[in-house]
């Protein structure tokens, strides 16, 4: 749709959607557009006609993209930090002993009821 308005515009005032390119980029594809809605997967074919026909905008989303796997890697950082610090250690060992020594004394009972 924005490809067809923006054809439709520069036929009708070459003028006008020049200035439009200029301004906002080249017209999209559909495809493109329906990509960048949500609607359809951006493919390598969709990501190269976006980093040709709108080079900033496109740079705009790969940093985003960094920046957001940047911050998952630092937020998996700060858990296993966490999760690793004597006290989380501590405390999963006294959770594991308890364990251990429930189920040895399960073990323990089972065998004085089958001597009995």
């Amino acid at each position: 749709m924005a490809m067809a308005w923006g054809m439709a515009l520069k036929e009708l005032n070459p003028s006008v959607g020049e200035q439009m390119e200029a301004d906002f980029g080249k017209p999209l594809s559909l495809a493109l557009t329906l990509a960048l809605d949500g609607d359809r997967p951006l493919t390598q074919d969709l990501l190269g006609e976006w980093q040709t026909k709108r080079p900033q905008q496109y740079r705009e989303y790969k940093q985003g993209a960094i920046d957001e796997a940047l911050q998952k890697l630092r937020d998996a950082s700060d858990a296993h930090a966490a999760a690793n610090t004597p006290q989380a250690i501590a405390e999963r060992e006294a959770q594991l002993q308890g364990a251990l020594d429930a189920s040895r004394r399960q073990a323990q009972l089972h065998q004085l009821r089958q001597h009995q």
